[in-house]
């Protein structure tokens, strides 16, 4: 069984369980994560597993779906991803490795509280 990560919608994030080609979705779980996805996104994969009856043992692997235009979003799943599959396979690791795929270069500026304090 394979676990996917989805964070296309910039307000929700997917969570989809499928088999172990991954060809098709078995169960699927939404959930709003606009501002906090780094904070929720584990809780939610563990709520999904206890309401499947999964075990973390029984996924093969974990993957994301890099749709996002959002270079926190992508960075956050693929951490996720990669922090999972490493607990599942830590031999296998590199092979299993998600690297998110970005549209473009990531604007990184100063907020505005920053910009008011001359820093």
């Amino acid at each position: 069984m394979k676990l996917r990560i989805t964070v296309a919608d910039p307000a929700a994030v997917r969570l989809d369980l499928l088999d172990r080609s991954g060809s098709r979705i078995l169960y699927s779980h939404h959930f709003s994560a606009e501002f906090n996805l780094s904070e929720r996104l584990p809780a939610e994969i563990k709520r999904l597993l206890a309401r499947r009856r999964v075990l973390f043992s029984q996924l093969s692997a974990v993957e994301v779906s890099m749709q996002s235009q959002r270079f926190s979003r992508q960075r956050t799943a693929a951490a996720a991803a990669n922090a999972l599959n490493f607990a599942l396979h830590p031999k296998a690791f590199k092979s299993r490795l998600v690297r998110p795929i970005y549209a473009s270069a990531a604007r990184i500026t100063l907020s505005n509280k920053h910009r008011s304090h001359g820093i």
